[in-house]
């Protein structure tokens, strides 16, 4: 989840050193309370207490949502617990092919 929300902090708000863009292309706009979803999503990546609470909020079996938004759209990023068989014994898949 942390990755995802590198990556999507990135593409919302690229830095100076962005590879892929002209320095052209970027200027920094700060108006005055307007939200700055990439900024947002980006500390959250960075914060480790907060990813200690999002594995203790999934230890729990919930589910844990980052949540960002702008002027026209709302950005969120969930994990779910995964449900797993009891430990034991191994299990092997294997996908059959049916005949034709």
């Amino acid at each position: 989840m942390r990755g995802q929300a590198e990556r999507v902090a990135r593409a919302l708000d690229p830095g100076p050193d962005t590879p892929w863009l002209s320095p052209a292309c970027l200027r920094p706009v700060r108006a005055e309370g307007a939200p700055d979803p990439g900024s947002v999503i980006r500390e959250w990546a960075r914060a480790e207490a907060e990813r200690e609470n999002a594995l203790r909020v999934l230890r729990e079996g919930w589910s844990y949502t980052v949540a960002a938004r702008d002027e026209t759209t709302h950005y969120r990023l969930t994990a779910w617990p995964l449900v797993l068989p009891p430990a034991g014994g191994l299990r092997v898949y294997r996908r059959t092919h049916a005949a034709a």
